[in-house]
């Protein structure tokens, strides 16, 4: 059976679209193990103690909106053999930049040329943050003793994650659809006049806009803005690595070391259905499955469920949920999935409208 992905690798920057004709491409509906898991007594009740809110998400707003005081409540749900499950409360709030913040340099913006002789600018505009994760929860029984409330404080892209990824998905999907064969792809050196002919010509008729280039190009700094949220987040990553399927010792000496790529499974992005999300208008979604591949083996699959990027969702690149499963294990999965989202008193519409 032939797969067709869309690769991005980290961290050189190098973004590859291959696009190839896959022998059992189907339109699936939304992964089951995405549908809403309600948290624990436990853990609502920390929230309550906390101030943290679980429900409400806010109508979309002025783009690029992220002043102190918005934030996202996310509730992370690890799934295990035997009905086991632990959870964790995560909430990220927009902070007042410090004097540190005020007085950093500008961020010079990510460049990203295309393999059709484009060249892309993404500007980055970086707002403090401050993180707390409280667990974890087991059910059926958490001793309150190993629940634990820990912080972070970094610095989140709003530049970066308002590319988000729905365009992403939009234009992979017309790939998918013209049944295209040739490569497209982005590093951050430029591309040599045969190199661009080269492959013009192996893109055959296919042919993206500007626009779309741009928003395949977009994902890199849009996915490693998000995954600097999931990096930050106590004891998540370690889970995460519980989930991969590492490369043998084979693999390794043969590669010299582990080559990683993270790939779009074109063959299984599909629309997702947004009533299902509680967001509090119908928009466009979608359920966008990749594929974490260490020396070229499958080592994680994640699907992504992702809508337009816009406030009081831009905090999370508009990444409303996240699914996480070990290819040879799936009993075992990770699921990540906004509860609230809300913008600061000073970026509200009503605010803004009075």
């Amino acid at each position: 059976m032939v797969k067709s992905f869309a690769f991005i690798r980290f961290p050189s920057l190098l973004a590859v679209l291959l696009p190839v004709t896959s022998l059992d491409a189907r339109q699936t509906n939304s992964n089951p193990k995405l549908a809403a898991i309600p948290p624990c007594d436990a853990l609502v009740a920390a929230a309550k103690a906390d101030g943290i809110p679980l429900d409400g998400i806010a109508p979309a707003g002025e783009a690029g909106s992220l002043s102190a005081g918005a934030s996202i409540t996310a509730l992370v749900t690890l799934r295990q053999k035997g009905d086991r499950c632990t959870q964790w409360l995560f909430y990220v709030e927009a902070m007042p930049p410090g004097a540190k913040d005020q007085s950093s340099k500008p961020q010079k913006p990510m460049v990203l040329y295309s393999c059709s002789g484009h060249k892309f600018e993404f500007a980055s505009a970086p707002v403090p943050v401050r993180l707390r994760t409280v667990g974890p929860f087991v059910t059926p029984s958490s001793k309150k003793k190993d629940i634990q409330t820990k912080e972070a404080r970094f610095a989140l892209d709003k530049g970066f994650l308002g590319l988000g990824l729905e365009q992403t998905a939009v234009a992979v999907e017309r790939l998918k659809n013209a049944k295209a064969k040739g490569s497209l792809w982005f590093r951050n050196a430029p591309f040599t006049d045969a190199e661009i002919k080269k492959n013009l010509k192996a893109l055959g008729s296919i042919r993206l806009s500007t626009e779309e280039e741009r928003a395949l190009g977009g994902s890199c700094p849009a996915l490693m803005s998000y995954l600097n949220i999931v990096q930050h987040t106590e004891g998540l990553n370690d889970i995460l690595m519980q989930l991969v399927d590492l490369p043998s010792v084979w693999s390794v000496v043969r590669h010299g070391g582990v080559n990683a790529n993270l790939a779009i499974d074109q063959d299984h992005l599909a629309p997702a259905d947004s009533t299902a999300w509680a967001l509090p208008t119908a928009q466009p979604m979608y359920d966008m499955p990749l594929v974490l591949e260490l020396n070229k083996q499958p080592a994680l699959r994640i699907t992504l469920t992702v809508t337009t990027p816009l406030p009081p969702l831009l905090a999370c690149g508009g990444i409303v949920g996240l699914l996480a499963e070990r290819p040879d294990d799936r009993e075992t999965y990770l699921t990540v999935r906004v509860l609230s989202a809300r913008y600061s008193a000073s970026d509200s519409p009503l605010a803004k409208s009075e």
